[in-house]
Order: C-alpha cells, then structure tokens, then sequence
C-alpha cells in the first residue's frame, strides 16, 4: 500500500504465504478452466489498480427543517480562519508483517500509516505489480487510528507472495 499527499509519500510490505487445504478434493474440473480467466475484471474493461482515494465516503443527511433554520442564522462578524498545518510526508508506524495461513481463510494485512499532510494516496503491490482491483480485495483506511488495511476473502494459492504498501504525497514517500 501506498499512501500520498501533497506533502509526501509512504508505503508498507508483507509476505504472505498460503497452505493448501489437505482435504481429499476430487481434481476434475467441473468447470473449464478458461471461465474463470477474467472473473475478477469487470466486464469489458481491463484490469485496474486498486487505490485508496481520500475523501468522505457517506454523505452527511441534514432534515429539511434543520436546513431551513440554516437560512435564518446571522453571519458571524469575523470568519474564522483556519490555522495551515505544515506539510509533511507520510510515515509508516507500523509495518506489515508476515503471515502464514491455510487455503481458503481470509486474510487480513494491517499497517499503521501516518498519512501526512496533505493526506497521502496508497497503493497495494503485490510482487512489486500494482495490485489489482477484483471482488475478493477490500482496502480501508482509518483517519483517526492511521490503521491501513488490506482484506483478501478466500486465500488461494496464487495470492502467495510480498505485498507492499506505498504512501504517497507532494512531500515524500514511505512503504513498508
């Protein structure tokens, strides 16, 4: 994962390793192969990294009425102004650490990332690859506690490798 922001960047790495599931499973495809190729990607469109975008994810409802009350509230005398933090580049806190787990489980890579000023933009690596967006990846990043995470449902044997994060911003670049 990477993470960056105007002031800088920063990333994070792991491994990890997945054992194969030791039940007795009848080999033969039920299935070709070839149908599962492209089951990740959306139809129609090429593989895309996945990146984390900061922002707001929901937002906020305000009722009609506290709306209306709005329009009635007096300007202040002064506006407030609001003091500029100084930039910085992201840091990582915590790095990723190695895991080993059975095939099938899910796997949870967690960082702790101190996402600079400006907030920093991360991006997965897997291999030293760009990570690609598919349904069984889901990535989070938590303001308040800086914890980054990257959640693997189902862990297949091709999902073995180093995973890295990377933040990123205008001041600097760190990765673990």
């Amino acid at each position: 994962v990477i993470a960056t922001n105007p002031a800088g960047q920063d990333s994070t790495i792991c491994s990890l390793n997945v054992l194969p599931d030791k039940t007795v499973v009848d080999e033969r495809p039920f299935v070709p192969q070839d149908k599962f190729r492209n089951l990740e990607a959306p139809e129609g469109k090429g593989p895309r990294r996945i990146e984390i975008i900061p922002g707001v994810d929901v937002q906020p409802f305000v009722s009609p009425e506290k709306f209306h009350k709005l329009d009635h509230v007096p300007p202040s005398e002064r506006p407030e102004r609001e003091l500029a933090e100084p930039k910085r580049a992201p840091r990582v806190i915590s790095p990723l650490t190695n895991c080993e787990l059975e095939e099938l489980m899910p796997v949870l890579l967690t960082t702790t990332i101190d996402a600079g000023v400006p907030m920093a933009s991360f991006t997965w690596y897997k291999n030293n690859q760009p990570l690609l967006e598919g349904n069984r990846f889901t990535t989070k990043y938590d303001i308040l506690t800086k914890v980054l995470t990257l959640q693997v449902l189902a862990a297949r044997p091709d999902d073995q490798g180093t995973y890295t994060v990377r933040a990123t911003n205008p001041s600097g670049t760190d990765e673990t």
